[in-house]
């Protein structure tokens, strides 16, 4: 499995997604809001995620990185990579 996923943690208040394929930016938000996460459209290929813990960023980005992975192996091909916006 070729999981391309990086994630940046940190105590910004969002952190942003780039995905390979643009078309699945709306599949994405639902997913992680499904999840419990905030997220919009920050381009066309982006996705940010509201940090909903605060000063508690690393724990977000960890659960974020978590569910990524589960994203990404659910649909062959498709890569995401997170980091600070």
């Amino acid at each position: 499995m070729g999981v391309s996923l990086r994630l940046a943690a940190s105590r910004s208040a969002a952190l942003r997604i780039q995905i390979s394929h643009p078309w699945l930016v709306d599949e994405l938000i639902g997913y992680l809001a499904r999840m419990g996460f905030s997220a919009h459209e920050s381009g066309y290929d982006e996705v940010t995620v509201d940090d909903r813990y605060g000063q508690r960023g690393e724990i977000h980005a960890a659960q974020l990185y978590v569910y990524l992975q589960v994203w990404e192996a659910t649909r062959p091909g498709v890569s995401a990579v997170a980091g600070k916006p």
